[in-house]
């Protein structure tokens, strides 16, 4: 019970911040380098100017999964 309680709960909270720190990394390689970077299709370009988007929006199912990771986690430990 004690590794399930980790799993619901611990790594999603990993996952999320892992996920989004690869990603910022990678954003700031790509204007560290001069060029601008595309939100849309998280890609580096040369064209000087995209389509702003919201950055939370592109990745909703992870969040989802992530909260109901720690959903879970949270009845877990509760019922423990």
């Amino acid at each position: 019970m004690k590794y399930a309680r980790f799993a619901f709960f611990i790594l999603p909270i990993a996952a999320i911040f892992f996920h989004y720190m690869f990603d910022t990394l990678a954003i700031d390689a790509c204007l560290d380098s001069g060029r601008a970077f595309n939100y849309q299709i998280s890609a580096c370009g040369d064209e000087p100017n995209y389509e702003p988007q919201a950055y939370v929006i592109r990745f909703w199912w992870l969040l989802v999964l992530s909260a109901l990771g720690i959903l879970l986690g949270g009845i877990l430990v509760k019922k423990a």
